[in-house]
């Protein structure tokens, strides 16, 4: 379930209907929905007409998705433990990114879209270098999988949410955990930057969703009485409504 949530006035709309292990990612210029397969299918907007292409590349199930700040560039996060660039318009495989030693639960490009940021069962998170491919930086800290990465606006810190019911902010630049959020009592399964990067949003199979102060991390707000546990969260452009998506 997708629906909209106003975290000031605390009000909620149903707006999607998807099965409980569909992933999808939107942008301005292409569409993604992934089901139980390892296909990748992506809708691309046309001067003309939409256009359908399918991706194939994995060996396993596609579990996440994310497009680069210019759309130019689709990454998608595997079971079988490696991450795929694809080029958006076109379909073609860019490159492969091998290290993780469990399957990728999330992908995050950087605002800049030159890094992208990776989270895995294996407990870590990797820097990689678009361009090239390299691996740039691994995160430790966490004990249990991670499940969302995001990068604040302006690219010097990355959030992670955990299995181990944590939240955490790290220094991009050092590679070094700036501090631990607790408060959830399960799986962290998505977290969000507000567009000025003061608040973030967590989301857990708690059925809770938290607004915390990046600044001191400090807990703003919790929000119960959800059902069926949060598996993603994003804030709209305005920068007072949240979107949710339940399991089910």
């Amino acid at each position: 379930m997708l629906n909209k949530l106003n975290f000031l006035k605390r009000e909620a709309a149903k707006l999607l209907m998807l099965g409980a292990w569909a992933a999808i990612c939107v942008s301005v210029f292409a569409s993604v929905i992934l089901g139980q397969n390892p296909q990748i299918k992506t809708l691309v907007e046309n001067r003309y007409k939409p256009q359908l292409i399918v991706q194939t590349g994995h060996s396993e199930k596609v579990y996440s998705v994310a497009f680069s700040p210019d759309g130019k560039v689709l990454a998608s996060g595997s079971f079988d433990k490696t991450i795929k660039l694809w080029n958006t318009e076109t379909g073609q495989e860019l490159r492969t990114l091998l290290g993780h030693q469990a399957r990728v639960n999330t992908v995050a490009f950087s605002p800049d879209g030159k890094t992208l940021a990776s989270g895995s069962s294996d407990h870590v998170i990797k820097l990689w270098n678009i361009e090239t491919g390299e691996e740039l930086k691994n995160f430790t800290g966490h004990s249990d999988w991670v499940f969302s990465v995001k990068f604040s606006p302006d690219g010097k810190v990355l959030a992670s949410g955990s299995r181990d019911k944590t939240v955490k902010f790290w220094n991009v630049e050092a590679a070094q955990e700036i501090r631990t959020l607790t408060g959830h009592t399960e799986t962290v399964m998505s977290v969000a930057f507000t567009f000025d990067g003061k608040i973030l949003a967590s989301g857990g199979l708690d059925d809770n969703i938290k607004l915390w102060n990046v600044a001191n991390g400090q807990q703003i707000k919790s929000f119960t009485g959800h059902s069926e546990g949060i598996s993603a969260i994003a804030f709209a452009p305005d920068g007072k409504t949240l979107v949710k998506r339940q399991r089910r």
